[in-house]
């Protein structure tokens, strides 16, 4: 193995399990907060239908 394929694999690793559960708690607070002002201010083109 070269070193170029040892960094590919350790940026896998980073990735996988430091990068994506933070985007996805973040992204989860994002979403409900729009959700929660579209609610509040009764607007009802930010509502589901």
């Amino acid at each position: 193995m070269d070193a170029l394929t040892l960094h590919r694999i350790h940026f896998a690793f980073t990735i996988t399990y430091y990068l994506f559960p933070q985007l996805t708690m973040g992204l989860a607070l994002l979403i409900f907060v729009m959700k929660t002002i579209a609610l509040r201010t009764n607007d009802p083109d930010m509502r589901e239908r």
